[in-house]
């Protein structure tokens, strides 16, 4: 498996290499942030200034990935490649808002155990959002073998 991603990565060009790279990067300060945020809202000080800070702090990474994937829009020269991109980005973005709306239907259902705090929210969107794009840019590129 493990040697599979590595011919899989080399087989990318350099700007699908960096691009990937970029947002691996953002993902982790996601996650580093999101941790931060539950850690200190859970267990220290719910100060108003500190609550707005980790209400906008989650977004700039979020911003920042958005921005690696329309550079690269811009940059990609193969207008194939680039459609099966703007597809897989807009599947993954039609499977993010279902499962919002699911979410907070259940939540609203005042069903607890559905109910996810903001931090996991925002993580699990973004795992939701690139393992959709994930799963539909592999079902294209199979179905266009």
């Amino acid at each position: 498996m493990k040697n599979r991603l590595r011919v899989a990565y080399n087989r990318l060009s350099p700007l699908q290499r960096q691009t990937v790279n970029r947002i691996w990067a953002y993902l982790i300060v996601m996650g580093l942030i999101s941790a931060a945020d539950h850690f200190v809202l859970e267990y220290g000080d719910r100060a108003k200034a500190l609550v707005v800070v980790f209400a906008v702090l989650p977004a700039i990474p979020t911003f920042a990935i958005l921005i690696v994937l329309g550079r690269y829009l811009v940059r990609e020269r193969d207008e194939f490649i680039r459609m099966m991109v703007v597809k897989a980005l807009l599947w993954g973005a039609a499977v993010t808002v279902a499962g919002d709306m699911v979410q907070s239907a259940l939540s609203a259902l005042n069903a607890i155990f559905w109910g996810l705090d903001p931090g996991s929210l925002t993580i699990m969107n973004f795992d939701l959002f690139f393992t959709a794009s994930l799963f539909s840019l592999l079902i294209q590129l199979r179905r266009n073998r």
